[in-house]
């Protein structure tokens, strides 16, 4: 007699319940990569449960909360998100002036995108302190593709995710490298401590990018 309500108090505890199946022990985020997994994806789906257990945490805090594993798996799944995100492309396009979404839209119909700034929107820009312009340079690396992306997704930017609906390798996506650094630039508190412990990776790698935007900058100039 006690199994059914016993399923029933799992159900209600599992703060993003999306599975018939209640089998599967509730379970917490272990750390603090699993909770901005979670807060993200919740972000992406407007869930308010997961939404109101992050107000008032401190940094670096992880809400005492549970969930099934299947659930976290079905409620986190990239394809889902990519699927929402996109939709949230088409309705906020479907709201623009028709002439206005007309030339916004061009360049994802063409074989490659138009050759300006994907962030800023512009063919020319001038260095700060400089009196040259700073030159657009093509992505041609996936490493950048991938990491405008997860930029993107954490910042909800509707329009760069349109973009990234495409390849932006073989759509010949260019950007300055000044706007480029901005945009994929993580200066929330989470970043910053799970950043803590991984230190020399990620010098490496920043370095390792440095090295490949600095030789593409450089061969755009001759």
């Amino acid at each position: 007699m006690m199994q059914p309500s016993a399923r029933k108090r799992a159900r209600i505890d599992c703060i993003i319940h999306c599975s018939d199946d209640d089998s599967d022990a509730l379970v917490s985020p272990q750390d603090l990569d699993s909770w901005n997994t979670l807060l993200r994806a919740a972000e992406i789906r407007q869930h308010d449960p997961v939404l109101e257990a992050a107000k008032g945490l401190e940094e670096g805090g992880i809400p005492h909360i549970h969930y099934h594993r299947k659930c976290r798996s079905l409620f986190t799944m990239k394809k889902s998100l990519d699927s929402i995100l996109a939709k949230g492309v088409k309705i906020e396009s479907a709201s623009v002036d028709p002439r206005r979404r007309a030339s916004r839209d061009a360049p994802s119909t063409s074989r490659v995108y138009a050759k300006v700034c994907l962030f800023c929107e512009k063919s020319s820009k001038y260095m700060k302190a400089a009196k040259t312009r700073e030159p657009l340079i093509q992505c041609v690396e996936l490493r950048a593709d991938e990491k405008i992306r997860r930029a993107a997704t954490r910042k909800l930017n509707q329009r760069i995710l349109g973009l990234l609906s495409r390849d932006l390798v073989a759509a010949e996506g260019h950007y300055h490298k000044s706007c480029y650094k901005l945009f994929t630039k993580d200066d929330s508190p989470a970043a910053a401590r799970s950043g803590a412990g991984e230190n020399q990776e990620e010098s490496e790698g920043a370095r390792y990018e440095e090295a490949e935007i600095e030789a593409l900058e450089n061969s755009s100039c001759i």
